[in-house]
């Protein structure tokens, strides 16, 4: 049972090796002020201090909801490694309700775990003379294309969104993805 966040399998690594901008939107999520970005504090963060589905938590639910981007959202699922599939409250009760309680951690790997096996099995039939599916393969986080796309808010000039927001948003998601030059302009000209 984990106590803090440093002490939940891979969450260490990505808040000290991960991109500023999705570990600083933790950070907000963590700690409503606007101190400077303290990588070591949020890993000693121990979580929310109140029960899920509480009216606590549904203030901090909606807080999220109103204060961040569903692009912020998927920077910071992608960073603790949660599916960020969904609405952009299901995605802020999603993370919110991970970061009330770490066991959930585990929970929301393994249903993905589970979701990316049966993904496989619809695709990759099994060899009949090995009889193994990929043992040397460990199934890992996929986002789609879609998925992306549907993250990051599209740039029109219309709105009140800043290009220097955009691109900040963009490098941040092609930097998770690890997307190669041509993928990177690809998602550009489609955006």
């Amino acid at each position: 049972m984990a106590r803090t966040l440093q002490e939940v399998e891979l969450c260490d690594d990505a808040i000290k090796n991960g991109p500023y901008a999705s570990v600083r939107t933790l950070y907000g999520f963590a700690f409503d002020d606007g101190s400077r970005l303290n990588r070591k504090k949020l890993c000693q963060w121990t979580g929310f201090p109140f029960e899920i589905a509480s009216d606590d938590f549904n203030e901090k639910v909606d807080e999220v909801v109103q204060n961040f981007t569903i692009a912020e959202l998927c920077g910071v699922g992608l960073l603790l490694g949660l599916n960020c599939a969904g609405t952009h409250q299901e995605v802020a009760e999603r993370i919110c309700s991970v970061l009330t309680d770490f066991d959930l951690f585990t929970q929301e790997r393994v249903v993905q775990e589970q979701e990316s096996e049966d993904e496989d099995d619809e695709d990759d039939p099994v060899d009949s003379n090995d009889g193994r599916a990929g043992a040397a393969a460990v199934p890992t986080f996929t986002m789609s294309f879609r998925d992306i796309e549907d993250s990051v808010r599209t740039f029109s000039g219309d709105d009140n969104y800043a290009i220097e927001t955009w691109v900040a948003d963009f490098e941040d998601i092609a930097k998770l993805m690890k997307w190669s030059e041509l993928q990177r302009l690809v998602f550009a000209k489609k955006s």
